[in-house]
């Protein structure tokens, strides 16, 4: 009998999550990536950059990408309690 088991990476990092219907957020930054990247291959004026935002290449496809890279592994949990006019966190 083998005791061979998967590295942590090459298993799903969660399980419940491998046939999972994709979240919202997923469908957004999903889409505002693959909008941002048409956009900066066919509109060359969003290769350059701004001053008030800066390089637009960075917030059109990078960004996104990186935010939808991360976002399955980086799950929000519920709050436990709510926090108090202090900011200490109170009830159960």
């Amino acid at each position: 009998m083998s005791n061979w088991s998967p590295t942590p990476a090459a298993a799903p990092r969660q399980p419940e999550a491998a046939g999972a219907p994709e979240s919202n957020l997923e469908r957004l930054l999903r889409y505002w990536f693959a909008t941002g990247l048409l956009g900066v291959c066919l509109v060359p004026p969003l290769r350059g950059s701004s001053e008030w935002i800066g390089w637009w290449p960075l917030w059109l496809v990078g960004m996104p990408l990186a935010a939808w890279w991360g976002a399955p592994g980086f799950r929000l949990r519920p709050p436990r309690g709510r926090l108090s006019a202090a900011g200490t966190a109170t009830g159960p």
